[in-house]
């Protein structure tokens, strides 16, 4: 499904930086976001799961503005 899903970012857009950018947001929004809903669903008394969604967002971020 995320082969799929890069193959039509890589379609639709024609710039390489951009479609670049969007593809790395993606992978890492899967990833992620997989690891936060995890560590939410098992850690919710403790409230470690917030480390994972700062990470989430920290990551989003840095990959928006830097690439």
């Amino acid at each position: 499904m995320l082969l799929a899903f890069a193959f039509v970012f890589l379609l639709l857009l024609h710039d390489q930086a951009i479609s670049k950018k969007w593809l790395w947001m993606a992978i890492l929004f899967c990833g992620q976001g997989f690891q936060t809903f995890i560590d939410w669903k098992y850690r919710k008394p403790s409230k470690e799961y917030l480390v994972s969604l700062f990470v989430l967002m920290l990551g989003e971020a840095l990959i928006f503005f830097i690439l």
